[in-house]
């Protein structure tokens, strides 16, 4: 299995990559669980310093003139984010391919200049994303709902990052919002959503997955674009869901799929597509190795 890793320490800027074609099984060291309510004064110093951090980044969105936020600068801003958020928990991202990708597969997927494709994984934890961002080359926009949008500096910073939100409690409103997505994909850079349309809060081996919503599979075929499914782990123990807790240095998985065609498809074709994502992301989390 091809593998990368990606390390994040607390505070520290610098990505160390590590490359490997062979399948090694991650040890997850259970560190002491920090709160951010607990007498741990330093720990809760390094934290609203971090966090603060994040807060300005977000602020300098907001303040950089319509005029200059080309598409590089947007990817420029979502990726620093991704970066202070897994520094605030020092998280280690493991990226893994499965066997049956070619190498010529491989490097398509890890090419800055491939795509645009649909990204369509997991859902476990609000760290997914910061997660997958680092994990993805391409420049990459993402489906969120639409509740944050309303966090002050924050949701006007998404906006401007060219995040899509979505309202995800009506489903006509829902799928006319991905409607209008449509130009922003064909202009180029890549999306990700997650089908299930939310955290999965009952995620265990007996239920590693729910439903799966249809806007974004008929938003697939619309396009033509290939749905990559991928599988996210670990990060339910970073923030575990309903939560303020914070768990430091967790080890965390993405294994990334074959992409799969939907060019030739039409709308009579999306429950087929969805059973076939459904299955190869349920294949690709068999794949990975324990934490």
């Amino acid at each position: 299995m091809y593998k990368a890793i990606l390390c994040y320490e607390s505070i520290l800027k610098k990505i160390n990559k590590k490359d490997s074609t062979k399948m090694s099984h991650l040890n997850l060291k259970k560190k002491k669980v920090f709160l951010l309510y607990k007498n741990n004064f330093k720990g809760v110093v390094l934290i609203f310093f971090l966090l603060g951090k994040a807060l300005a980044h977000c602020v300098r969105v907001v303040f950089t003139p319509e005029k200059r936020i080309t598409r590089p600068v947007q990817d420029f801003f979502i990726r620093k984010f991704a970066h202070i958020i897994l520094g605030i928990t020092g998280t280690k991202v493991s990226i893994f391919y499965p066997d049956d990708l070619t190498q010529k597969e491989v490097n398509q997927l890890s090419s800055k200049t491939e795509g645009p494709y649909l990204y369509m994984s997991n859902h476990l934890s609000l760290i997914d994303i910061p997660a997958f961002i680092v994990s993805i080359p391409q420049s990459l926009r993402m489906v969120a709902k639409q509740e944050l949008g309303k966090i002050p500096v924050f949701g006007k910073a998404i906006k401007k990052c060219g995040v899509i939100l979505i309202n995800r409690k009506n489903r006509k409103r829902a799928i006319a919002q991905l409607e209008s997505s449509k130009g922003l994909i064909s202009a180029g850079p890549s999306l990700w959503m997650a089908p299930e349309g939310t955290r999965n809060q009952l995620y265990n081996d007996m239920h590693p997955l729910g439903n799966f919503k249809r806007g974004g599979f008929y938003l697939a075929i619309d396009l033509g674009i290939p749905i990559v499914p991928f599988w996210i782990e670990g990060t339910q123990y970073v923030i575990p869901a309903k939560s303020m807790k914070i768990n430091k240095e967790i080890e965390t998985s993405v294994i990334f799929g074959r992409p799969i065609e939907t060019r030739n498809m039409t709308k009579d074709n999306v429950n087929e597509l969805i059973t076939e994502v459904r299955n190869e992301m349920l294949r690709l989390r068999g794949l990975l190795p324990p934490l």
